[in-house]
This record gives C-alpha cells, sequence and structure tokens, in this order.
C-alpha cells in the first residue's frame, strides 16, 4: 500500500500489454469499485468493473477541467469537448464523448456530500446524445474497465500580449506539479472524476496555445489510440466562438425534465403568468445578483445593495412590472434588505428537495426561472449570467430584454467600467 495515498490495489496490467488484452483482463476479473452514492441520485450500488465488455468498435474521448472551476464554466468547456469529438468522428466514427462526473463545486455550501455527480442529474443526455454520442463516466468504467490508455495533461505555453499568436501543441516538461503519481510498477494513479482507483497506462505533459483544434491531429497520429483522456481542457480556447458548431452542441445542452418540472411548479404558484402570446416570458422582471466573492475582493463589477435597488426600481416601472425574482448567492439579511424597498420573490427549496436536486439542481432552477422572465438583468463577468443570456436567445428573446446588466454605483451600461453585455446571436 501508498501509505501517502490510500491507494492498495496492484495494477493488473503490467507495462507493455497491449490495450486490448489489457481489457480482455479486465473482463474475467472481478474487481469491484465502491462507488459512493452522491447526493443527487447517484445509482448508489457498487459498479462491477470485472463485468466489462471491451466494444472494440469504440474509442473513448475523456476530459475535465482544473478542479477549481465553477460548474456554469465547466458547461462552457463542454462544448469545447464536444466540437473536437464531432471532429474526430468524421475522421474515425468510433469516438465517443465520456462525460467527467461533476465534483463538489466551490460554490456549493450545503453541508451534504455532494461528489461523483452523473450529468443526466442536470441536463438530459439524450439531447446531447444527438450532438456527438455521450456516455457518464460511470458507464465507461462498466464497460471498459479502470484503465485509460493515454492521459495527456494540457499546460500553457508562455505567452503575454504583444507576442506573436502562433497556435501550437507540443510534449513538454510539466511546468507545474500534476495531480498524478506514478507507481512503483509504472501506472500513473490519481484523481478521475473522483474515482481514485482509475489506471493509466501513458503519461505526458502537454504545452498547448490556440484552440481546441490542436488537438484533432494530435490525438489521430496514435492509430492505437482507443481511449485518451485530456486534462484542463480548459487550456484551449474554442474554435469559432459564437459560429455554428458551437451553438449546434450548445442547443444539445438542455436542462433535466425533473428541474425544469420544479422550476416551473414553483412559477405557476408564485409569479405572474404571461396575459397573451403577443408578448414573450412571464409577467415579471428577473435579475441574477453576484454578491459574497465579488463584495469581498472590492470588485466594482456589481453593485451594492442600495445601488441595487437604485438600477431595478426605475426598471421594473419602465417594464411596466410589479414581480421581481432574485437569483442570488447573498446572505438572507442582504435579501432582506432588498425586500424592504422591490417586490422580492425567491426560490428557496425545501431540505428535502435541497438534497434531492443539490446545490447545482436549485442554480439550474433559479436560473430556468430568470431564463422564462419578460426581462432579465445580470451580473458581469459571471458565467451564471451569461449562460441565463444564451438559453434566452436560444429561446427567441430579445437583445433588449436580455443582454443587460447591473452597473456599480453612479453608473450606467456602456459607461466606462460598466461596458455592454457582450452579444452573440445564434446562428
Amino acid at each position: 500500500p501508498d501509505q501517502s495515498t490510500k491507494h492498495c490495489r496492484r495494477p493488473v496490467c503490467s507495462r507493455g500489454v497491449t490495450t486490448m488484452l489489457c481489457a480482455l483482463v479486465w473482463s474475467v476479473i472481478i474487481l469491484v469499485l465502491v462507488a459512493e452514492p452522491s447526493a443527487q441520485g447517484s445509482h448508489p450500488e457498487q459498479i462491477v468493473v470485472g463485468k466489462a465488455k471491451p466494444r472494440p468498435e469504440r474509442k473513448y474521448f475523456i476530459y475535465d477541467v482544473n478542479p477549481g472551476e465553477g460548474f456554469n464554466l465547466r458547461r462552457d468547456v463542454y462544448l469545447r469537448a464536444a466540437n473536437t469529438v464531432k471532429r474526430l468522428r468524421e475522421k474515425d466514427p468510433a469516438w465517443i464523448l465520456v462525460l467527467p462526473a461533476w465534483p463538489h463545486s466551490y460554490h456549493w455550501k450545503s453541508d451534504f456530500t455532494q461528489e461523483k455527480i452523473p450529468w443526466r442529474q442536470f441536463f438530459d443526455v439524450e439531447k446531447l446524445n444527438e450532438y456527438v454520442p455521450v456516455m457518464e463516466f460511470e458507464d465507461y468504467l462498466r464497460e471498459h474497465g479502470p484503465y485509460i490508455q493515454q492521459l495527456y495533461y494540457l499546460q500553457n505555453f508562455p505567452w503575454k500580449n504583444g507576442d506573436e499568436w502562433n497556435e501550437r501543441i507540443s510534449p513538454a516538461a510539466c511546468t507545474d506539479q500534476p495531480r498524478y503519481y506514478q507507481q512503483d510498477k509504472g501506472y500513473w494513479l490519481g484523481h478521475f472524476s473522483g474515482y481514485n482507483e482509475v489506471i493509466v497506462d501513458k503519461f505526458q505533459c502537454v504545452s498547448v496555445l490556440g484552440t481546441a483544434t490542436l488537438l484533432d491531429d494530435f490525438i489521430l497520429q496514435n492509430h492505437d489510440l482507443i481511449s485518451v483522456f485530456v486534462d484542463r481542457l480548459e487550456s484551449l480556447l474554442h474554435f469559432r466562438f459564437g459560429e455554428t458548431e458551437y451553438w449546434a452542441a450548445r442547443r444539445s445542452m438542455v436542462f433535466a425534465r425533473h428541474l425544469k418540472d420544479e422550476a416551473e411548479k414553483f412559477m405557476r404558484a408564485n409569479l405572474p403568468k404571461p396575459e397573451n402570446d403577443e408578448v414573450k416570458g412571464w409577467k415579471y422582471l428577473s435579475t441574477h445578483l453576484r454578491r459574497k466573492d465579488y463584495v469581498w475582493y472590492d470588485r466594482k463589477d456589481v453593485p451594492t445593495l442600495q445601488g441595487a435597488v437604485d438600477q431595478l426600481k426605475p426598471l421594473l416601472e419602465s417594464q411596466g412590472l410589479d414581480v421581481l425574482f432574485v437569483a442570488s448567492d447573498a446572505p438572507e439579511d442582504e435579501i432582506d434588505v432588498l425586500r424592504k424597498e422591490l417586490p422580492v420573490v425567491r426560490y428557496k427549496p425545501t431540505p428535502e428537495k435541497l438534497r434531492e436536486f443539490g446545490d447545482g439542481g436549485v442554480a439550474i432552477i433559479d436560473q430556468w426561472i430568470c431564463i422564462n422572465a419578460r426581462y432579465f438583468i445580470g451580473s458581469e463577468p459571471s458565467t451564471f449570467s451569461y449562460r441565463i443570456q444564451e438559453e434566452r436567445l436560444l429561446m427567441g428573446f430579445t437583445r433588449e430584454t436580455t443582454s443587460n446588466r447591473l452597473c456599480y454605483d453612479g453608473l450606467k451600461e456602456g459607461d466606462e467600467g460598466c461596458e455592454r453585455t457582450s452579444y452573440w446571436p445564434p446562428v
């Protein structure tokens, strides 16, 4: 046993054994990985990867991002992964996308375990499959066993403003300590979506500068690859952000039905319904008011509480709306300040609902309620707000009722220090 890491199992495959032979070994050895149940309804049963049946007609693209990244940036990185697999499949249709289980997020403050959450808890996986074939990481373990052939750990080429932009990708020495280590038999261990007993045959740090298309030939040049794991995928930029393939993948990211049902049940009970079909959206104004870390670090992107009141009150009047739905990470005492001057409505799940949906699910419920409002105003540069704006544009809301932001006290949108929200119309 490696006492420093608590890993006790020894890999069954020695170095030099081919990928397919290794997969066959896993298919006849019963090795049980204990999958800790998530708070969001992930299968509580053990994953018996010893019953894995290798699928030689499949090749697996697995990815992950920096552990500190938040929920909505992870959604954005998914689009880069999906676009990459779409391009790989144009040259080899065996490739499928393996979805990393959701880890605990910095923004999730509830006092229960939220780890190894499958994508189906948050999104309609069947809709994701309409763009590229996808599978949950736990299903990969069942099908292929806890073995990955190649891991590429991405890192940035040194670059600063003024340098020539020359896209490139190259294997390199690791510039930082990666979150993986090599054990005495030569295999690599680490943290794989919370499943710590996965083993990797080959590990390589790779320096990158440019878009995710750099991965295409880099991966395809190795014809023997069956499974590849690309970590720190956020290091690569979108290829043609905001163009056709970006939006095709984005349209496939549909919220899970059970979360939309909960949001719409709340809307019917607490918010004024649309009066007719001629005006889009329910008859309320919605806002995302980012607080906590933005306030702690004295950022000038968002207003004070009084500044928020001074902007939201006249906006309600100009839009002819009497109800304000607020999505915010603000503590209740700050929300009470807003309630003294604004007609605030909030979604507050019961303890049972909170455990059922988790903090990530509750955030999506908040987003869905904001999305369906007559008018939305968000916080910059929050990806939580940006995802709401994207969804509204996809649903046909106008730029004027969607791409709006709160400003620091005394500023109005368009002033220096409160630049207008970026607008990327769906194509």
